[in-house]
């Protein structure tokens, strides 16, 4: 089964992904990192750690709002090399990692975040105790998903056409799944929402709060558009704090 990081280092996948995230109307801009950036709030003065920085264009804005530092994690060598050249120098650095593999010992940090990269692991236990332990106390923990009604089934992708209806099967059949996107074949793994926060609170995390990427009206200047992307939830965004033990 190919894992995220493999799947983006497939060049042709590379290529279309990138063409993806150019386009104006990109839903990760117009829905998932608007709702994300709000539960980020204020980075003055943050340590910040990044799971999964594809690119790391993001290191940018979080030094432009006065965060203090920060630190990218990517498992893809594509996205690596991407992230290598948005590096700079005093405020940000990147590592080559796969997420299953982190753990950071004692470096610490006032926040974690991750954007659409866990649905690739098949176990987020073990990554969400390493965050815990590489957090200052307090620190805050924020990611975001794809939406498990997205994830549990993977009829609604078979048609090459603009799709109409999406199905929801399988929701409690936790797991891999298959998916042939952006012209090959990934694996993503379904969880719940309610796996989501119950793995939070077992790795000693507080829910802060939860979005589901409401589509802001003033993102969309197509009215169709907009009315289209009402119709289902595309991601799950959950931000959470470190529990003191």
């Amino acid at each position: 089964m190919t894992k995220g990081p493999d799947f983006y280092d497939n060049q042709s996948v590379f290529d279309i992904y990138i063409s993806r995230r150019e386009r104006n109307d990109s839903p990760n801009d117009t829905m998932e990192q608007p709702h994300l950036w709000d539960l980020i709030g204020n980075p003055v003065g943050y340590d910040i750690l990044d799971l999964g920085c594809g690119d790391a264009r993001v290191s940018t804005k979080f030094k432009t709002l006065g965060a203090s530092s920060y630190f990218g994690i990517e498992g893809s060598e594509k996205m690596f090399s991407l992230a290598q050249q948005n590096m700079e120098l005093g405020f940000s650095e990147s590592k080559l990692c796969w997420l299953e593999d982190f753990n950071e010992g004692s470096r610490k940090f006032d926040l974690a975040v991750s954007s659409l990269a866990f649905h690739y692991l098949e176990d987020v236990t073990t990554l969400f105790q390493a965050v815990h332990r590489c957090l200052k106390p307090g620190g805050r923990f924020i990611f975001s998903v794809e939406h498990p009604v997205i994830t549990s089934c993977n009829d609604s992708l078979k048609s090459t056409a603009q799709r109409e209806a999406w199905i929801v099967d399988n929701y409690f059949s936790r797991g891999a799944r298959e998916v042939d996107w952006m012209g090959g074949k990934v694996t993503k793994y379904h969880r719940t929402i309610e796996d989501h926060l119950n793995t939070l609170s077992e790795t000693g995390f507080r829910l802060e709060r939860l979005k589901e990427a409401e589509p802001p009206a003033n993102n969309f200047a197509d009215a169709e558009l907009l009315k289209r992307r009402k119709r289902i939830p595309l991601f799950l965004i959950i931000a959470s704090q470190r529990v003191e033990s």
